[in-house]
Parts: C-alpha cells; sequence; structure tokens
C-alpha cells in the first residue's frame, strides 16, 4: 500500500524516521571514501587566499560580492523580499496539501479519515494541485529492482490517531 507524498505531515515523520534508520543500517555496511588529504589541503588554501587577498583580482572580486550583498540587504530589501516569498511560498504548500487531503476519501498510511476509514483502490495514485480547486491524479511510480526488494508493509494498528 503506497503513501500519498504531502497528504500527511506525520506521515513524513513517521516514515522518514524509518526510512532513516534504514539508510543509516544499510549504510554503515558500506565501506567509506577516502578523500584526498592533498586535494583537501588544496582547496583549503585556494579559499584562504581568496579571503585574505589584498588588491589582487581575487580579492577585489569578494570585496565586491560583499559590497553587492550589503547593498541589496540595506537598501533593496532583499532579506524582507525573500521572507516574504518563503511565507508565500509556505502558504501555498499548505493550501495545496490541505485540498489534497480533503480530495482523498480513503484511509491510506497515515492519512486516517473516519468518514472514509477504508482505502480505496482508485485512490492509490498521487494527488497533485496545479491550481485554486484543480486536482490532478497522476499514477504512482514503480519502485526500482534495487529498491523494491528492501521495502515492506508497517503495520498501522494502534498508531492513528484522528
Amino acid at each position: 500500500m503506497g503513501e500519498p507524498g504531502g497528504n500527511s505531515l506525520i506521515a513524513l515523520l513517521v516514515y522518514g524516521k524509518i526510512t532513516a534508520k534504514a539508510a543509516a543500517a544499510y549504510s554503515t555496511g558500506l565501506s567509506a571514501q577516502q578523500r584526498s588529504a592533498t586535494a583537501v589541503s588544496e582547496a583549503r588554501g585556494e579559499i584562504r587566499q581568496l579571503l585574505e587577498s589584498r588588491g589582487s583580482v581575487y580579492g577585489s572580486t569578494c570585496r565586491t560580492c560583499r559590497a553587492v550583498r550589503n547593498a541589496m540587504t540595506e537598501y533593496a530589501g532583499f532579506a524582507d523580499l525573500a521572507h516574504a516569498f518563503d511565507l508565500k511560498s509556505s502558504a501555498l504548500a499548505a493550501r495545496a496539501t490541505l485540498e489534497c487531503a480533503l480530495e482523498r476519501r480513503e484511509t491510506r498510511g497515515c492519512h486516517n479519515r473516519s468518514d472514509y476509514p477504508e482505502a480505496d483502490v482508485a485512490l492509490q495514485v498521487n494527488l497533485v494541485r496545479s491550481g485554486p480547486g484543480h486536482i490532478v491524479r497522476e499514477p504512482i511510480a514503480t519502485a526500482p529492482q534495487e529498491i523494491s526488494h528492501r521495502m515492506h508493509d508497517v503495520s498501522q494498528a494502534g498508531k492513528l490517531v484522528e
């Protein structure tokens, strides 16, 4: 049974934690790739040279970038503009999540509805909001073979609260 992405914030937390633990357990068995100490040292030296340069092209570029950033922040309201866009996108994401949750007239995964207690095979899709009041049903892609054999159902018994 698939979990509809974005329809339940608690599902993201619950299944995210389960996935993270599985990924951590899997990755501990992998061999680590060592970074070249020489390459790391050279990169640090280049950064240090850029930051400490006085009068060179690099130093001039860094000072110009800082000056532009500071001028935009102080005179163009760049920080306020960024916050406004962040707030607008958060409100849009919240609206899309709520509209799709209302459209999902079933109980699936952590999306629990007492008015529709059973899963509906026709709703085993991703619901995508593509504008006010316009929700598109997109098929769920099949998991690649290298991942699907690791997947298993997680019991929902006693875990849902409405």
